[in-house]
């Protein structure tokens, strides 16, 4: 079973997390997060750290070259239902990753800027897209970290973790 950890460093990722490679200027998954076989996962959209709403996402995402992406990057999450090929939006899109680029991850990690490295989770935009309080998936569907760049990431360079606090499960999905 699975740590329940999200995260992605310099190439190595843990057990719910598969890396992808973005195509250029189009949004694209750089990250699925898929539970085992049988269970469910949960993502916090409020934790313990911080006054806003949010999952504090800690990230430095690089290219080939170990060039930070353009700070034009944008981001969002993004989930698919079981028995559809479609990614629908649930998050508030990032327009840009100025503040990741401009931050160590030491720095977002500090509860007293927090704030600023929290992702705003939302209802499937088919669902109207408000803020909800987690956001759950089982084995059969997928959620996704998506972006539009002008640059490939290369994971070998980057890094990717949400706040451990704001991860519940894999626990044991009901039928």
């Amino acid at each position: 079973m699975s740590d329940g950890a999200i995260e992605q460093y310099n190439g190595a990722a843990s057990d719910l997390v598969t890396t992808k490679t973005n195509v250029v200027n189009q949004m694209t998954p750089i990250l699925q997060i898929s539970p085992d076989r049988g269970n469910a996962i949960r993502i916090l959209n409020t934790v313990a750290r911080g006054q806003s709403i949010g999952v504090p996402v800690y990230m430095k995402l690089k290219d080939a070259n170990g060039d930070d992406l353009p700070v034009d990057t944008s981001l969002q999450w993004e989930f698919s239902p079981s028995n559809s090929d479609q990614r629908y939006k649930i998050s508030r899109r990032l327009s840009n990753i100025a503040q990741y680029n401009n931050n160590t991850i030491a720095q977002q990690t500090d509860v007293d800027r927090i704030d600023t490295f929290k992702q705003v989770l939302t209802e499937p935009e088919f669902r109207g897209s408000s803020p909800v309080d987690f956001f759950q998936w089982t084995d059969i569907e997928d959620v996704y970290v998506s972006i539009k760049s002008s640059a490939q990431i290369d994971h070998s360079e980057s890094k990717f973790e949400v706040e451990p606090s704001a991860v519940e499960g894999p626990f044991t999905r009901g039928v």
